[in-house]
């Protein structure tokens, strides 16, 4: 909804991707929605190799960037676990600063 409302406006740039881990069962697992009801790590990276032979991204991120004519640049960026949990209700919860944005992706 941000990027129809802001494109009538002023010219913007949308990047996003994905973010994909090696596996998920040892401690280098950074999933935390990726866990049981037990509390039990759950490796979903390779949900899709059998059936679809792709592995299955951890993360999505994006950065809507709003260059307002005569103004500085204006720039949202959001980190989404791929996961269920991850409503469109919730969005809030994913804004992160651009910062912390490329820490996450320096990882």
């Amino acid at each position: 909804m941000m990027v129809e409302c802001w494109r009538n406006v002023d010219p913007i740039s949308v990047v996003g991707g994905a973010v994909y881990i090696e596996d998920c069962t040892g401690d280098g697992c950074e999933v935390p929605e990726w866990v049981d009801s037990s509390g039990n790590k759950v490796d979903r990276v390779n949900w899709f190799m059998d059936s679809h032979r792709v592995k299955n991204p951890a993360y999505f991120w994006k950065m809507i960037i709003r260059a307002p004519e005569g103004k500085p640049e204006e720039h949202i960026a959001f980190w989404m676990p791929n996961h269920e949990s991850a409503k469109a209700s919730a969005i809030d919860d994913y804004v992160v600063s651009v910062n912390q944005l490329e820490a996450n992706l320096a990882k």
